[in-house]
């Protein structure tokens, strides 16, 4: 019932309720996120609360059509943004710079493998392209997996992943070993390139989403930027050592990942979807800027979205 709903307002919004110089709009998003507040906050006897004058200036303001005002909910003002909700898309989009530091570093670093290992044409393509071509399988698998055991957990594995090809990678000693290296590490690439950017859309604020999101390009180029300056610096070291250090430095880009993953929160979303409505509330608040009106909103959007 309307009247039921209306009881979760507190006391502190009706004094702005009984204001002349209160707009609605105020009043409505305190209402609004009362309403929100009933699929997050234990259930509370709150009539005992509110005396008769209280409820009645609630009801009538609700029956007065005030929230019909749909418009408000695409015009949350002040948005104050903080630095955690970037820091932690940051952790997420260096899955890119994986994958981008491999591009580079393999131009450079295939000139010496050839050499060492005394490769053939056919084997040289296979090795710079197998990495590209697995990767697809791993984002095929990832975003199931995402879904499962959530993104979080995901991105901890694709850096564990493409740490251990790395490794294979630094200390092969045939073509086989290079390539079981090269596939492990494709897959790693895959898993992170497919929910990073899930994970940075559903953590970031709609009024940035997009700027955030794009930071996949961005770390994607400073990655082949810097196998481009590793490759340049590492070519003056004897033949059977440059390249290994060039493959085995992408390690560092994904224990980086690791302990930023292990930092960073889980995607809100995902935790809707397990009911697990308190943490995300709170998550949306710190990637909020502690706005508390801009997270609520948030939270009932993504309800209505996972159903």
């Amino acid at each position: 019932m309307i009247f039921d709903h209306l009881l979760l307002a507190k006391r502190g919004s009706l004094e702005c309720l009984r204001s002349s110089s209160c707009s609605s709009g105020p009043v409505v998003r305190i209402l609004h996120l009362r309403l929100v507040s009933l699929y997050t906050a234990p259930e509370r006897n709150l009539k005992s609360e509110m005396d008769f004058d209280e409820r009645k200036a609630l009801e009538e303001t609700y029956r007065g059509g005030v929230l019909n005002n749909t418009s408000l909910q695409h015009k949350t003002k002040n948005r104050i943004v903080g630095k955690y909700v970037i820091a932690c898309t940051a952790i997420a989009t260096l899955t890119s710079t994986l994958l981008g530091y491999d591009i580079g570093i393999i131009s450079g670093a295939i000139l010496f493998i050839q050499k060492d290992l005394n490769l053939s044409t056919v084997q040289v393509e296979f090795i710079v392209g197998s990495l590209n071509l697995i990767a697809i399988v791993g984002g095929l698998i990832s975003g199931w997996l995402s879904d499962l055991i959530g993104r979080r957990k995901t991105m901890a594995i694709a850096s564990v992943i493409f740490f251990v090809g790395a490794v294979v990678m630094s200390v092969a000693s045939s073509f086989e070993v290079l390539m079981v290296g090269r596939l492990t590490a494709g897959i790693g690439v895959g898993f992170g390139l497919m929910v990073a950017p899930v994970y940075s859309a559903e953590l970031s604020p709609a009024k940035i989403r997009g700027s955030l999101v794009s930071f996949m390009e961005v770390f994607s180029n400073f990655g082949i930027l810097l196998g481009y300056i590793v490759s340049f610096a590492l070519e003056g070291l004897p033949t059977n050592m440059n390249w290994r250090l060039m493959l085995g430095l992408g390690a560092v880009p994904s224990i980086i990942l690791a302990v930023g993953v292990a930092m960073v929160p889980e995607s809100p979303r995902w935790l809707v979807t397990q009911k697990r409505l308190v943490e995300a509330k709170d998550i949306l608040m710190k990637t909020s800027g502690g706005d508390r009106a801009e997270a609520y909103l948030r939270l009932q959007e993504i309800m209505e979205a996972a159903g």
